[in-house]
């Protein structure tokens, strides 16, 4: 647990001595929820401060620093946690540009690059194809088991950000989640999520590997999609080079922008 306030009051006092470097675009809100969690902590120094979460068995860092000459400084508070284990995980947003220079510098301080995701986005959906039949259906409460296994088998989750068990739950009365089922067994999720009221994040994309590339995978999206084809924005994540994936969203109107986010881990 940490307090809220003091971590304000450390950002801003690097703030002031330098345009400042971070990785935190969380809102208010998740920052508070994240205070109240007993493994969460918040370390500081003159030059760098460093949030530490424990989210869904991953450790993730949110960081503040006051120039990139300065990551050791940033290092050193990795080293100096104690509640929280290595390795740790550093997801960072921006341009190329800047995020390649990271790449150096982090690594300098064995920081290591793991992924790098591409932001796609599109203000409609188009080509959307119609399924019929009881292979694709909308997930219901008693799929929440299978619907976690699928996923944790399937997904990394170092750069999937694994929803937890009470977020499926609310995505699932939300009519969120989309599964896949072949003989009574889930064997392929789609789960999305509102951006407010409008928009929609085409959150997580699963197939079990021995199902994969048989077409299950398209049909999900489809499914889930003409379900709502009528939000103002549409934004997924996809991993660098994931080849299918970028097809797959490329078929329905999604383009990759320029935000890009790189995915640093520290052992």
């Amino acid at each position: 647990m940490f307090n809220v306030q003091l971590l304000y009051e450390q950002v801003n006092k690097i703030r002031k001595s330098k345009k400042i470097i971070t990785n935190n675009f969380l809102p208010l809100k998740e920052v508070e929820d994240f205070s109240k969690m007993p493994a969460s902590q918040f370390l500081h120094n003159r030059n760098a401060a460093a949030l530490f979460v424990d989210d869904n068995g991953i450790n993730r860092v949110y960081f503040y620093l006051d120039d990139l000459d300065n990551a050791i400084h940033l290092k050193n508070l990795l080293d100096e946690n104690k509640v929280l284990k290595k390795p740790y995980v550093i997801d960072c947003l921006g341009n190329e540009i800047f995020l390649d220079g990271l790449i150096n510098c982090f690594a300098n301080h064995g920081i290591k690059l793991y992924k790098k995701m591409n932001r796609w986005q599109a203000v409609k959906v188009t080509n959307l194809l119609s399924y019929t039949g009881q292979m694709i259906r909308t997930a219901q409460p008693k799929d929440l088991t299978e619907i976690i296994e699928v996923l944790e088998t399937v997904m990394d989750p170092i750069i999937a950000h694994l929803p937890t068990k009470i977020k499926l739950e609310n995505l699932i009365k939300e009519n969120l989640i989309f599964c896949a089922e072949i003989n009574k067994e889930i064997v392929g999720v789609y789960c999305m999520e509102y951006i407010g009221k409008n928009s929609i994040y085409l959150y997580q994309d699963a197939v079990l590997p021995k199902y994969q590339g048989s077409g299950i995978g398209v049909k999900l999206l489809h499914f889930a999609l003409n379900n709502y084809s009528c939000m103002n924005r549409y934004t997924a994540w996809i991993e660098e080079n994931n080849k299918m994936s970028e097809k797959m969203n490329s078929f329905v109107g999604l383009k990759k922008d320029t935000l890009k986010d790189y995915v640093f881990i520290y052992f």
